[in-house]
Parts: C-alpha cells; sequence; structure tokens
C-alpha cells in the first residue's frame, strides 16, 4: 500500500491535516493562557520560585492545627476561607494546565501519524 492519494482522499488527508494543526494551535494558545493566569496567580498569592514543597503533615499536627482554627477570630476565619477558596482555583487551574497539555499533546501525536 502506498502513502500516494489521489483525488478526495488527498483532499480529505489534507484537509484532516489542518483541522488537526488548527486545534493544536488552539490549545496551545489556552495553555498559555492558563500558564500565564498561573503565574500571576503564584506572583499575588506570594509563592516563591524555590520549588521548596511541602512534606504530608500527620493526625496529631491536624489536631493542632483544627484547635488552633477554632480559637481564631471571624475576621481570621474569613481570611482562611479565602485562602481555601484560592486554593480550589489554584487546584483547578492545574487541572486544567494538565487537560491541556495533554490534550495538546494528543493533537501533535494525531497530527505526526497523519503527517506520515
Amino acid at each position: 500500500m502506498s502513502d500516494h492519494y489521489d483525488g478526495s482522499k488527498s483532499q480529505f488527508k489534507q484537509a484532516l491535516q489542518q483541522h488537526v494543526k488548527k486545534r493544536a494551535q488552539e490549545e496551545l494558545l489556552k495553555l498559555r493562557k492558563i500558564h500565564q493566569r498561573w503565574k500571576k496567580l503564584k506572583t499575588a498569592v506570594g509563592v516563591l520560585e524555590s520549588g521548596v514543597k511541602r512534606g504530608l503533615v500527620d493526625g496529631g499536627d491536624l489536631e493542632h492545627m483544627n484547635d488552633w482554627i477554632n480559637k481564631l477570630s471571624t475576621e481570621t476565619t474569613s481570611i482562611v476561607h479565602a485562602l481555601e477558596v484560592h486554593a480550589s482555583l489554584i487546584n483547578e487551574t492545574l487541572w486544567e494546565t494538565k487537560a491541556s497539555g495533554d490534550a495538546v499533546a494528543e493533537l501533535q501525536t494525531a497530527f505526526a501519524r497523519i503527517k506520515r
């Protein structure tokens, strides 16, 4: 079987390549936008670029933190709530970034297969 196509098959292949390329570019733009938002959000909440990751905490630490949080004032509790909301937004942004990255990778793979 040859890789040479005639007529409508060739046109279909070309149209499919253009569609996949356009979709990959769109997903790449989304990924860049999400990455920019992520950088702005990290800057806004003061995350350092040191790459230091926090470890897991044990149950005793969680109990101590819970007691401490229960003693906080209403104002401080509202601040903690706002931080929880921001953490949720960050988490959603990370999942969107991963999904867009996966979509771009799949589209690039499909485009490479079609191009062959």
